[in-house]
C-alpha cells in the first residue's frame, strides 16, 4: 500500500547514484538538476501544452555511483551511466573514420537513439568536435535525457483535475461545452497518444463536434482529430 501511495505521490522520479548526488545537488547554477528539470518542464508545456507534475529526485545507494534512472509512475522509461565530470560524445558520422576515434574513452551506446557513443574526460571536448562527433556535457545530455523519454508518457498525467486547470486557465469549463471534463481528458490523452500536442487547446475545443445521443467516445475522436487536421500536419512537419 505505501508503495502504491509513493507512486502516485511523485508520479515522477530520478533516482540517481552517490557520484551524481554529490556533484549536483545542492547547485545552483544552469546546470543543476533543479535548473534542467525546470527547463525541461518549460520546454515540454511549450511543445505539447502539458505541464508535466513536478519530478522527485533522490540518491540511491543501490544504482552505480554514476547511473541515473527516470521512472513514471513507479515504471522504469530509462537508465544510463555517465560520470557527471565526463562528456559523452555521439558518433554522427556517415561515414566513421578510424584515425579520429575517441582514445581513452568508454565505448557505450547512447540510450536515446542508440547509436555508438564514447564517454570521455571533458579535455577531449574540443577534438571530438573537430573529428565529427556530436558532445554533450552531462547537464546537456541529462536534459536530452528528459525530452525525449517523457513525451510518449505525457497522456499519463492529463487526469480530470489537470483537464479542469487547463480549461480554467482559458476561462472556460466543462458545463459550456457538450462534454463532461472526463470525456474531455479521454480526448486529450487520445491526442498525446497519437503524438499530438494538445498546445492550442482554444483551438481543440471549439473543434470538437456536437455530440450525438448515442455517438461513441471514438467516434467523437475521430471527427475531432479530421477538425484539426491542420495542427495534427504542423505536429508532424
Amino acid at each position: 500500500a505505501k508503495e502504491i501511495i509513493e507512486k502516485y505521490n511523485d508520479p515522477i522520479k530520478l533516482l540517481v547514484g552517490a557520484n551524481i548526488a554529490e556533484n549536483c545537488f545542492g547547485k545552483d547554477d544552469e546546470n543543476s538538476i533543479s535548473a534542467i528539470i525546470h527547463r525541461v518542464r518549460e520546454s515540454i508545456f511549450d511543445e505539447w501544452g502539458v505541464m508535466i507534475p513536478f519530478v522527485r529526485v533522490q540518491d540511491d545507494t543501490t544504482l552505480n555511483q554514476d547511473e541515473f534512472v527516470l521512472s513514471v509512475y513507479g515504471s522504469e522509461i530509462g537508465r544510463f551511466t555517465m560520470p557527471p565530470s565526463n562528456i559523452l560524445c555521439v558518433d554522427i558520422r556517415k561515414i566513421p573514420e578510424p584515425n579520429k576515434e575517441i582514445h581513452g574513452g568508454i565505448k557505450t551506446k547512447e540510450p536515446l537513439f542508440d547509436l555508438p557513443a564514447t564517454i570521455a574526460s571533458a579535455e577531449y571536448a574540443d577534438e571530438a568536435k573537430k573529428s565529427g562527433y556530436a558532445v554533450l556535457d552531462f547537464s546537456k545530455f541529462l536534459e536530452l535525457f528528459f525530452r525525449e523519454l517523457m513525451p510518449p508518457h505525457l497522456y499519463e498525467f492529463v487526469d480530470i483535475g489537470m483537464t479542469e486547470k487547463m480549461l480554467d486557465g482559458l476561462g472556460r469549463n466543462a458545463s459550456s461545452l457538450p462534454y463532461t471534463t472526463e470525456e474531455i481528458a479521454r480526448l486529450l490523452r487520445a491526442l498525446l497518444q497519437d503524438g499530438i500536442n494538445i498546445k492550442d487547446l482554444s483551438h481543440i475545443l471549439s473543434a470538437l463536434p456536437q455530440k450525438e445521443e448515442s455517438e461513441s467516445l471514438s467516434s467523437v475522436y475521430q471527427n475531432l482529430r479530421l477538425a484539426i487536421s491542420e495542427t495534427v500536419t504542423d505536429s508532424f512537419f
